[in-house]
């Protein structure tokens, strides 16, 4: 897990999320045809349209091949695969939704092995299909297609042609069969960007040696199929769960693969042990291992391990990493109360593993809570990331976010000219998009500079909102991981895996100067706060009644063993510089 990770990553991931892995039952009923193509019905109309799919890398082919149907006077719609395929004739290019794109696969694998730059052009009932697994190798077909398939008198015969890359490849498979009809299949929600990395690393490594790419797929987002490598609590029969946070567990049964472990920590580790099995023919086996002690054996100055983190299992918050904020003065709400962070135990709590801050509300108060690791734990550099459920409703302001005790300037010359808040999750009310920040708030010493507050709000105000795109699902409906990538010279932003949004920290001198200080952890919720960006005040009496709280699976810290990065567990004064 090398140190820049997130950019790495930010360029390679591209998800096949709707095309599931090769299926031996489709090829049982479904195959090429041999009936013979027409483009255009009797009165001369395209027949056929052109999709792609919705989230696509290959609509440049998509174009080409629009425009050379055109030129032969053929004019076909072009879309993508979010309509309704069904009863149409179609042209289907990369990994659209469409089980015949599912089907093409299998076929390809069936012949080739279904290497990167493999390719199958061939006619499934309605559908002529295009597939690859690369956009290289997409852009190859789409031309073969063009050169030898694109006849205004249209194809005798239907179409059935395959290529295979000749290349000097390693051949590497799972009780017999070839690791190109395998695919990662993956949890949609609260799955560790940690593990995202580590897939996409054995992925790569794969694809150097054998040719082979591992696709990585959300299990929501994609039909079960034969061959699949299924990592963590993903939604496919046969899984078990981890209760050990150390244990990892690595399982070959058959034609399914399965990669778990009792923490996010523990599930990337899996992958990455797995990858070191992928070599000749891998049969099936049951491997277990301590993520502490597998951990001791690797170069920990390059991998990411845990440094710090709270599963909240005891029976009351620890208070060696945490502290209560309690606050005597309160901030004006809204119907005339008054809004304030509690430190009652109805309020703020630990149960069932959960650290919880639960709304409620009096005559007088809306009450919400705070904890935070000031005096407790502060760190500089890492990825920190937690598993929360948020609360849906107007009026809820939600936070995770780091703020600095630092008295000195990051360099250690002279007093701090500018200090660090950065807004990991914050969120008002309606729990269907949430937003990030990064703050450099100017000290009087660095005001004297000409310094002056910066914030993300002005330059990246919807780069740094992460929307959930679900259908009528809303983040306070499931647990999801939230994390925080952080460098010396760039913040990253995920969710549930992915990330969506980095930050160059180098390009305003203020910034450089806030973004690397010590920093410690706070994770807060107010109610109806009078200056908070929402409107009104709460709507449906059953949000407040039903999903009024912020709860806190857990949260971890991992960091680089190297001379940058820095955790320190107790006051700041005892920090040693």
């Amino acid at each position: 897990m090398k140190k820049f990770l997130s950019i790495g990553l930010c360029l390679l991931m591209i998800f096949g999320l709707l095309v599931g892995c090769g299926s031996d039952s489709a090829t049982d009923t479904q195959s090429s045809s041999t009936e013979d193509i027409r483009y255009v019905n009797a009165d001369g109309d395209a027949l056929y349209r052109i999709i792609q799919p919705d989230e696509s890398n290959v609509s440049s082919s998509a174009q080409k091949l629009f425009k050379a149907f055109k030129d032969i006077g053929i004019r076909m719609t072009s879309t993508t695969d979010w309509e309704d395929g069904t009863d149409t004739y179609e042209i289907l290019i990369g990994s659209t939704n469409r089980t015949e794109t599912a089907t093409a696969k299998n076929m390809l694998a069936d012949k080739t092995g279904c290497r990167y730059e493999d390719y199958i052009i061939c006619n499934i009932g309605q559908k002529i299909v295009i597939y690859s697994q690369s956009v290289s190798g997409i852009e190859a077909a789409v031309d073969y297609f063009i050169a030898n398939y694109v006849k205004a008198d249209g194809v005798k015969g239907g179409i059935e042609y395959t290529f295979a890359d000749s290349g000097d490849f390693e051949n590497i498979t799972v009780n017999g069969v070839p690791l190109g009809k395998y695919c990662f299949i993956r949890p949609h929600y609260n799955s560790s960007y940690l593990t995202e990395v580590e897939m996409q690393a054995v992925s790569n490594n794969i694809l150097e040696r054998s040719g082979y790419f591992l696709e990585i797929l959300h299990d929501s987002k994609t039909a079960a199929s034969d061959h699949e490598i299924i990592v963590g609590n993903a939604n496919r029969d046969g899984v078990e769960t981890v209760d050990d946070p150390d244990k990892y567990i690595i399982r070959v049964a058959g034609s399914k693969i399965y990669l778990n472990g009792g923490s996010a920590h523990a599930v990337a580790m899996a992958v990455t042990e797995f990858g070191k099995l992928l070599k000749g023919n891998v049969t099936d086996t049951v491997i277990t291992g301590s993520y502490t002690e597998t951990a001791a054996s690797y170069d920990k100055s390059t991998y990411y391990t845990k440094t710090w983190g709270d599963d909240f299992e005891g029976a009351g918050l620890d208070t060696t990493k945490w502290g209560q904020v309690t606050e005597t003065d309160s901030a004006p709400g809204k119907n005339g109360k008054l809004s304030v962070r509690s430190g009652d135990p109805r309020d703020v709590y630990v149960a069932d593993g959960k650290f919880t801050i639960s709304a409620r509300e009096d005559e007088n108060y809306y009450y919400g809570g705070m904890i935070w690791t000031s005096g407790k734990m502060y760190y500089k550099y890492g990825y920190l990331e937690m598993s929360a459920l948020l609360p849906h409703g107007e009026g809820y302001w939600v936070a995770l976010w780091t703020w600095s005790n630092d008295t000195e300037s990051s360099d250690g010359t002279g007093p701090i000219l500018s200090r660090p808040e950065i807004d990991i999750v914050e969120m008002f009310g309606n729990s269907k998009y949430y937003a990030a920040n990064c703050h450099a708030w100017p000290t009087t010493d660095g005001e004297k500079l000409g310094y002056q507050h910066t914030s993300l709000d002005n330059t990246h105000g919807n780069d740094k909102k992460y929307t959930l795109k679900d259908d009528g699902k809303v983040l306070g409906d499931d647990f999801h991981t939230y994390g925080f990538l952080w460098i010396d010279t760039m913040m990253g932003f995920t969710c549930d895996g992915d990330l969506y949004f980095s930050y160059d920290t180098t390009t305003l001198e203020q910034d450089t100067e806030a973004f690397n200080h010590m920093m410690y952890i706070r994770i807060s919720m107010a109610n109806n706060w009078e200056s908070a960006p929402y409107a009104g005040v709460l709507g449906d009496p059953a949000d407040w009644e039903n999903t009024n709280k912020y709860s806190v699976d857990w949260i971890n810290i991992y960091q680089c063993d190297d001379a940058e990065s820095i955790m320190h567990c107790g006051p700041m004064s005892t920090l040693k510089k």
